[in-house]
C-alpha cells in the first residue's frame, strides 16, 4: 500500500482479516511514496532493510513489551501535588493530574469545606487553574468560601462580612484572583439549571477551553437528578463512566463530592460510624472508577466539643499507593471558619482536654 496515512489504514484492515500472528505491516521511510518510488531511486537496499524490519501487527492497544524500552524508561512522570493535611499526604503521595478523587460522608460532616480547603491551597500553591461545579450554591458562595479561608473569617455569613473591613477583604479577593493570580479560577455558573449533556459540556470546556488542570465536582448525586433515567443506580454507573473518561482523555485532576446511603441501626454517620466503601450511595461504580475515596467520619451530636469538631479523614481506597486507613483529624475553628489538622498524640494530651483550650 502506499506510504501515507490512508495506505497504512487500508494494511490495517487487511491485517485484521488474516490470521492473528501472521501478517507483518511494512513502514518505508516517510520520504517514498511506496515500494516503485524507492525501486526508481536506486533504494533497493533499503526496502530490503525496511522488509525485514517490519513488525508484527497488533490490534490497537495490544503491545509488545520488548518494544517498549524507551517508551519504558523515558515515560512522563506524574508530578505529584500535596494535600493541605500531612497525614494525608503521608498516606497517598499527593494528588495527580489523570486522578478521580472522591470524597464522601455524611450529611453536613463537612464535604464542601474540605474541598474549598483543597481550592484554596493550589490557587495559592501552584500556577494551575482550577474549575468548580458546585450545584448546590451560587457563584458569590463560591467564591465566598476561598475567600474567607484566605481572611481567615467566615465571609460567607452576611453578618460578618458587614462588619468585616471592605479594604481588607477587597484585598484577600485580589490576592487571590488579581494580577499573577488572574485567570486562576472559573466557576460554572449554572443559574439553577441542570441539563446533563449541558453540564458535560461545560465541564469539557473548562478543561479544553479554558485550561482547568484541576475540576471540582459538588456533588455527583445532584448529577443524578439532572437525569431523566429514574433508575439512581444506571445514572450513577453512566456518570461515574462519562467522569472517569473526561479524565483519561484530558488528563485533568478531579475531586468529586458523593453521598453515603443511610446504613442500618442506630447511629447514623452524623454519629461517626466508621465508613466503608459499601456506604457509598447508589452504585459500586463510585468506588470501582475512583483512583482515590477519601471518606469523613465526625460525630456531630456528641457532647465533647472536640470530638464533635474534629473530622477524621479515612482513606478507603488508593489505587496508587494501596495506603488505606485513617489518615488524619482536622479540627473545626468556630471563630475563622478553618479545618486545622491535629494530631493521635495531641488528641490524647491535655492540650485538648480542657475545654477552655479548645481553640474556639
Amino acid at each position: 500500500f502506499d506510504n501515507d496515512k490512508p495506505g497504512l489504514e487500508a494494511a490495517k484492515k487487511v491485517a485484521r482479516i488474516l490470521r492473528p500472528g501472521k501478517s507483518k505491516v511494512l513502514h518505508l521511510p516517510e520520504e517514498f511514496k511506496d515500494s516503485n518510488d524507492m525501486l526508481k531511486q536506486n533504494r533497493k537496499q533499503a526496502y530490503v532493510t525496511a522488509w525485514w524490519a517490519a513488525k508484527l501487527y497488533t490490534p490497537s492497544g495490544i503491545i509488545n513489551v520488548s518494544d517498549m524500552d524507551d517508551s519504558y524508561f523515558n515515560r512522563e512522570q506524574l508530578e505529584s501535588i500535596p494535600y493541605p493535611w500531612e497525614g494525608l499526604n503521608e498516606k497517598l503521595y499527593g494528588m495527580r493530574q489523570g486522578e478521580l478523587v472522591t470524597i464522601t460522608g455524611g450529611t453536613g460532616l463537612g464535604k464542601s469545606s474540605i474541598t474549598r480547603e483543597i481550592e484554596h491551597f493550589i490557587i495559592k500553591n501552584t500556577k494551575d487553574r482550577v474549575g468548580i461545579l458546585a450545584l448546590e450554591e451560587n457563584k458569590n458562595r463560591t467564591v465566598d468560601g476561598i475567600v474567607s479561608i484566605e481572611a481567615n473569617a467566615k465571609l460567607y455569613i452576611n453578618q460578618i462580612r458587614e462588619e468585616f473591613p471592605e479594604a481588607e477583604w477587597r484585598k484577600h479577593h485580589a490576592n487571590l484572583f488579581k494580577g499573577e493570580a488572574a485567570d486562576r479560577l472559573w466557576i460554572y455558573s449554572h443559574l439553577g439549571q441542570h441539563d446533563i449533556e449541558e453540564i458535560f459540556s461545560k465541564l469539557r470546556y473548562l478543561t479544553m477551553g479554558c485550561d482547568c488542570k484541576w475540576i471540582v465536582v459538588d456533588h455527583l448525586h445532584m448529577l443524578v437528578s439532572s437525569m431523566e433515567n429514574g433508575d439512581e443506580r444506571k445514572a450513577i454507573d453512566s456518570i461515574m463512566t462519562r467522569l472517569r473518561s473526561l479524565v483519561e482523555e484530558t488528563g485533568v485532576g478531579m475531586i468529586l463530592v458523593s453521598h453515603l446511603r443511610r446504613v442500618e441501626g442506630n447511629k447514623g454517620h452524623e454519629q461517626g460510624v466508621t465508613v466503608g466503601l459499601s456506604h457509598l450511595r447508589g452504585s459500586q461504580s463510585i468506588a470501582q472508577l475512583s483512583d482515590c475515596v477519601i471518606a469523613l467520619e465526625r460525630n456531630q451530636q456528641s457532647d465533647d466539643p472536640l470530638e464533635a469538631n474534629t473530622t477524621h479523614l479515612r482513606v478507603l481506597k488508593s489505587r496508587y499507593t494501596g495506603d488505606v486507613g485513617m489518615a488524619s483529624h482536622l479540627l473545626y475553628d468556630n471563630d475563622t471558619g478553618r479545618l486545622k489538622e491535629i494530631f493521635d498524640e495531641q488528641l490524647d494530651s491535655d492540650e485538648f482536654n480542657d475545654e477552655d483550650k479548645i481553640p474556639f
